[in-house]
């Protein structure tokens, strides 16, 4: 049994790996640093409304978010603003071209993740073994 569950959990720990592998190589393909993919992703699923919010999405702190926000608002990405009601509370929001990098970006995770699951589970371990191993 405990030999099972040490099993488990490097298969998940070469699963984290490899996810994290595909972020940078994503995030280079859209010339955007992984934060900043994380960012335009939560924002196009979760769209929080608020700064503070997306805070507890991505795990950051504000200062953290606040940079992340700043070089995505240069891309022309995101835009924030004042909240209508709460002039203490800065809302953000994707704009068109932010809107469809996050599209792109997420289609071509997708199709990514498409490929690698279609595999066998042998080959596909296999296969991920490979990436995470590719480049060392």
């Amino acid at each position: 049994m405990v030999r099972t569950n040490v099993l488990t959990g490097a298969e998940l720990l070469r699963l984290t790996l490899l996810c994290r592998k595909i972020d940078k190589q994503l995030a280079t393909s859209a010339s955007l640093s992984v934060d900043e993919l994380h960012c335009l992703g939560v924002l196009y699923l979760e769209r929080p409304t608020c700064v503070k919010k997306l805070n507890e999405l991505l795990g950051h702190s504000a200062p953290r978010t606040s940079k992340i926000l700043r070089s995505l608002e240069r891309r022309g990405y995101v835009v924030r603003s004042l909240h209508l009601i709460d002039r203490r509370m800065e809302q953000v929001s994707l704009t068109e071209d932010g809107q469809r990098a996050a599209e792109t970006v997420l289609s071509v995770s997708s199709d990514a993740v498409r490929k690698l699951f279609s595999l066998h589970p042998e080959e596909g371990t296999l296969q991920l073994t490979k990436l995470m191993h590719a480049g060392d």
